[in-house]
């Protein structure tokens, strides 16, 4: 039923009927996560965990998976598809909220999920959920994760889609269009028919949207420094760039780890470098900065 709802939405080929259709979805998930959240247990000091994060060789696929989840590189294909016709500044606001949101939305997730005691499962939350919340506990977190599924049915078949039109300049009612994102759309009805849960893909395919992060990330800095293209109005000043800089600087950092994580596996004698990894990614992140800031600021002058 799921996928007959979002196939019709997405054979419509209309962005703004979709985007009220995802905008309703996630304000339901938000709200029920949110809720959830706010109604939990949490332990003592988890607070100070939250907000003060601990990069070890343990965690930071899921790191750099948590950051390709959240600012998903083809949500930038997605946003310049559906947003025809609208001014500079209705997009960034546009970007802007829906990443801050998206944020928001994931830290409510993993509040909830902090209920779990024991091997983590979604039946071991909803029934923490009811410890903690009553029958509603359980109502609440199906909501939310119904509702979250939904939107990755409709974003990912969309995201998909519009990235190809990007390419092949098709019209969102085309054949190819249409193949598109019921290729994708079906391969997550396939899988979920079949009951397979490929949680080790998923966290792969964040992990890979997170280390494509800092290519993507500097090919948009350049771009938004690019002042025959968007003139001076809107070209980066100086504060954004700085800002956008250490940014990159980050993700390249956690997505060269997790290069270097896999080179491990495939090359014994790399293990052995132990702390030297991280002066090298550290190394080799700064050099890239250097490289970016240069040409950005060679441009300015």
């Amino acid at each position: 039923m799921l996928a007959i709802i979002c196939a019709a939405f997405l054979w419509s080929g209309n962005y703004k009927r979709i985007a009220s259709l995802l905008g309703l979805v996630v304000a339901l998930m938000g709200i029920a996560f949110i809720f959830a959240a706010f109604r939990s247990e949490l332990p003592t000091g988890a607070w100070d965990k939250a907000f003060i994060p601990e990069v070890t060789n343990a965690n930071a696929l899921l790191i750099i998976g948590l950051i390709g989840t959240t600012i998903v590189p083809y949500n930038l294909f997605l946003g310049s598809g559906i947003s025809k016709g609208q001014g500079m500044t209705d997009m960034r606001w546009g970007l802007a909220l829906a990443v801050i949101i998206g944020g928001i939305i994931s830290i409510a997730i993993m509040i909830v999920g902090t209920q779990v005691e024991g091997t983590f499962s979604f039946p071991a939350i909803a029934a923490a959920m009811t410890d903690k919340m009553g029958a509603q506990g359980s109502v609440i977190f199906g909501i939310g994760l119904f509702a979250a599924g939904m939107s990755s049915s409709i974003t990912s078949p969309l995201a998909a889609a519009v990235t190809a039109q990007s390419l092949f300049d098709w019209s969102p009612t085309s054949r190819n269009f249409r193949l598109v994102w019921l290729s994708v759309l079906g391969v997550g009805l396939l899988f979920g028919l079949l009951e397979v849960k490929p949680i080790p893909a998923i966290i792969m395919a964040q992990a890979i949207n997170g280390a494509l992060l800092p290519i993507i990330a500097i090919f948009l800095l350049l771009t938004a420094n690019d002042k025959q293209l968007l003139g001076n109005q809107f070209a980066n000043g100086l504060g954004l760039n700085i800002i956008t800089l250490l940014i990159v600087g980050i993700t390249c950092f956690l997505g060269l780890h997790n290069v270097w994580k896999a080179l491990e596996k495939v090359f014994a004698g790399m293990n052995d470098l132990g702390n030297l990894s991280f002066w090298i990614n550290g190394g080799l992140s700064v050099l890239i900065l250097l490289g970016v800031a240069t040409r950005i600021f060679s441009r300015e002058s």
